[in-house]
C-alpha cells in the first residue's frame, strides 16, 4: 500500500509544471522577503509583480516593487541592493532591474499627524505665559503649551472640565496663586 502523500508535496511539482521552476522560486521570494532584504526595506515595499525577460530567458527580468511615495526615494537608492539580495537568494541572475509602483504596503502604520490646537486652546496658553516677563522663555513655555495640547489626541469637547482651584474658595490656593500673604 503506498504512503499517504502531503498535499504541500503534491502541489509543488504541479506548481513547477504550471509556473516553470523560477515563477516558483519568486513566489518563495515573496514568502521570505523581510528575511532577504530585512527589516527596513521589507516594512517600505513589496513586491507587486516579476516580469522575465522579454526573450523568455529567466534571467535580467523586471522585479516591481509597490512603496508609499513617502518612501520611494529610499528604495530607489536601495534597488541595486535589493536586486543583489533576491538574485543571491535564488543563486542566479533572475532580478535585472527593479522598478517602483506607488501604493500602500500592507501592514505598515504610520505615526497620525499632531491634531490642530484649537482657538480656544490658544488663547489658554498665551494667558498662561502672559505674566511671564522674559521673550525667551514666554515663547519657549507657549510652545510647550501647545505641544501638551497637540499631544492630547482627546478632542476638547470631550476633555473634562479642568476644576479651578479659585472656584471652590479655597482661600489658601488663592493666596498661592495670586501671591499674597493676607488670611
Amino acid at each position: 500500500m503506498a504512503q499517504p502523500r502531503t498535499l504541500g508535496g503534491m502541489i509543488a511539482p504541479l506548481a513547477r509544471k504550471a509556473l516553470g521552476r523560477h515563477r516558483l522560486a519568486l513566489a518563495e521570494v515573496a514568502l521570505h522577503w523581510r528575511q532577504i532584504v530585512g527589516d527596513a526595506l521589507a516594512d517600505r515595499c513589496m513586491i507587486d509583480k516579476f516580469m522575465p525577460h522579454h526573450s523568455g530567458r529567466s534571467v535580467g527580468g523586471t522585479l516591481t516593487l509597490r512603496t508609499a511615495p513617502a518612501d520611494a526615494l529610499e528604495v530607489q537608492h536601495a534597488a541595486g541592493l535589493i536586486a543583489e539580495r533576491v538574485n543571491a537568494y535564488l543563486g542566479y541572475q533572475a532580478v535585472g532591474r527593479v522598478r517602483l509602483v506607488h501604493g500602500r504596503v500592507p501592514g505598515v502604520s504610520r505615526p497620525k499627524p499632531p491634531r490642530r490646537i484649537s482657538t480656544t486652546e490658544e488663547a489658554e496658553v498665551q494667558a498662561a505665559v502672559a505674566r511671564v516677563d522674559e521673550p525667551g522663555l514666554r515663547a519657549a513655555l507657549a510652545e510647550l503649551g501647545r505641544a501638551l495640547y497637540r499631544a492630547d489626541q482627546t478632542p476638547a469637547a470631550d476633555r473634562a472640565p479642568e476644576s479651578d482651584h479659585r472656584s471652590r474658595g479655597d482661600a489658601t490656593a488663592t493666596r498661592r496663586s495670586t501671591g499674597s500673604d493676607e488670611k
